[in-house]
């Protein structure tokens, strides 16, 4: 039998209240670090808040007062900034909803002076932590907006926040004799150019894009950062020989998901232009949409009744309020006048009614920020589920990231044949109409030598006539045709896709959809699901 001396007992009887004791600390920890990320990435709220509730009610069942205090700050700024789809997370996990619901429970105004006393004490006692002293002074300048000690409290968290961008400064890159050298491109240009370490580390090069810059010899990671835009890594390859010249980076805006509050069934728009919401080709209240930083002006739409707009700023963290706070929901106010309005007139919204589960025949389709995407499969094909009229015009706004192949567009004659459009074939060397009098588009009489740019966004505009068709790209007129449809047919190699529709094509190359508007010149369409 093994003898433990009595230091050693000592410590394993304590060990498990040890363990205990330090729990909700390693839970705050965590909490507090993917709180900090979620000022950069709204996914890491959700996870933050969850955390952050477990160590609540372990500080609580301790009673540790001020630490709960804290906590609940986090958590009601945590609430603040969540959507109807980040809600959506907490279903089936009741303590922390709970949680996050007694964290906003109303206070009395008596309580104001006590509360702001409490929060600059907080500060003054976490004066190397800008963040979480915003977020204490926030809660009280949200609570009594309309009280002395609340307008105080939000200009102390505004400024605190104005300092979380300040401690964020980086050390300068100091290159050394043995460097090699990279030319570095975004677009937008403007961004700072950050060279990040094998272990996460980042220094700021002192550059921003377009530059030459000097790095260290082997394979670098880069961060592109330009306020407004999402941060971009870039990887290149320096051999200290010649310069790299790797390709643009394309920088995508910074956006804020944000909840749109009204009655059912009206649509989105954001600066005149239709709003998309997560996962789908539309957004129609109630929805979350992603808003780009800056002023814009929504628009509501609904058919039988007058448009809606109201301006909204978007700063980082939600929609600026008149105190100058960022809140992740917007409330239409304005009520429905019955009569007609402008922004319906747009045309018909196809891009909405694809679903690419149901309606994909052959590759990857996918929506992401509004987009819909192709894969780079041989013949990628996608349905579109609406019966065009007779006679119309379309409209497509796309993409290719990057390749050397082409996009196809099935259209439906007035007689009810099909033929295509097709941009970028042969190498990306021909655009044009097919098939004529069965010849593709290398040698027929309705194409046109002609390059497709990658990472360009374009906007096609088709026009379908009983004796005509017409392509125009960019407002230029690209390919126009005289017929009578009877000379126009499909191509063999793409006889899997059925007739009566239209449909959205790729060869061997992906592409990036972002607009695909029907306008009815003579006849109805309709919607065949």
């Amino acid at each position: 039998m093994h003898r433990l001396s009595v230091a050693a007992c000592f410590l394993l009887l304590a060990l498990p209240a040890f363990i205990a004791a330090e729990e909700p600390d390693v839970l705050y920890k965590q909490g507090i670090a993917k709180l900090r990320d979620a000022q950069a990435d709204h996914a890491a709220l959700v996870p933050a808040t969850k955390l952050l509730a477990q160590a609540a009610a372990l500080y609580e069942a301790a009673g540790d007062e001020a630490k709960t205090a804290e906590i609940n700050s986090c958590l009601y700024w945590a609430k603040k900034k969540m959507t109807l789809a980040d809600t959506e997370e907490f279903k089936g996990e009741a303590a922390t909803a709970k949680r996050l619901d007694a964290a906003a429970n109303p206070v009395a105004v008596s309580e104001a002076k006590g509360m702001l006393d409490k929060a600059e004490i907080f500060a003054k006692g976490h004066a190397g932590d800008p963040l979480l002293t915003a977020i204490r002074f926030f809660e009280v300048g949200d609570r009594f907006s309309e009280t002395a000690e609340g307008r105080k409290a939000i200009q102390q968290s505004l400024a605190a926040m104005q300092k979380v961008g300040e401690k964020a400064m980086l050390e300068t890159y100091k290159p050394a004799a043995t460097d090699g050298k990279a030319f570095i491109k975004s677009e937008p240009a403007g961004a700072a150019i950050i060279l990040v370490a094998a272990d996460g580390g980042k220094m700021n090069t002192g550059k921003i894009t377009p530059a030459l810059i000097q790095l260290p010899v082997g394979k670098q990671c880069l961060e592109l950062t330009l306020k407004a835009y999402k941060p971009s890594a870039l990887s290149v390859e320096v051999d200290g020989k010649t310069i790299t010249k790797p390709e643009a980076t394309m920088l995508a805006p910074m956006t804020v998901p944000v909840d749109i509050v009204f009655e059912d069934g009206w649509m989105v728009f954001v600066d005149g232009k239709p709003a998309s919401a997560a996962g789908t080709g539309k957004a129609e209240t109630p929805c979350t949409v992603e808003l780009p930083l800056g002023g814009h002006e929504l628009g509501f739409a609904k058919d039988g009744f007058m448009d809606i707009k109201q301006r909204v700023d978007v700063i980082e963290g939600g929609v600026k309020t008149a105190q100058g706070m960022p809140q992740t929901q917007v409330e239409v106010k304005s009520r429905p006048n019955k009569g007609s309005g402008t922004l319906l007139q747009y045309g018909i919204d196809l891009l909405s009614i694809i679903k690419p589960d149901r309606d994909a025949l052959r590759g990857k389709w996918t929506f992401a920020n509004g987009a819909l995407s192709s894969d780079d499969s041989n013949r990628a094909a996608i349905k579109v589920p609406y019966m065009p009229p007779e006679e119309y015009d379309l409209q497509i706004a796309f993409e290719r990231p990057s390749g050397n192949s082409s996009v196809l567009i099935f259209l439906r004659t007035p007689k009810g044949g099909e033929f295509y459009l097709n941009m970028g074939a042969y190498g990306n060397t021909r655009a044009g109409f097919g098939n004529v009098r069965g010849r593709t588009i290398d040698s027929n009489a309705a194409s046109v030598p002609h390059q497709l740019q990658n990472k360009k966004r374009y906007v096609a505009n088709i026009q379908i006539r009983r004796d005509s068709i017409a392509a125009y790209l960019d407002g230029k007129l690209l390919v126009q045709y005289k017929t009578d449809y009877s000379d126009l047919s499909m191509p063999n190699d793409w006889d899997f896709v059925n007739t009566g529709v239209f449909y959205l094509g790729t060869f061997q190359n992906a592409f990036r959809f972002y607009e695909v508007k029907l306008k009815p010149v003579t006849g109805t369409g309709q919607m065949v699901r």
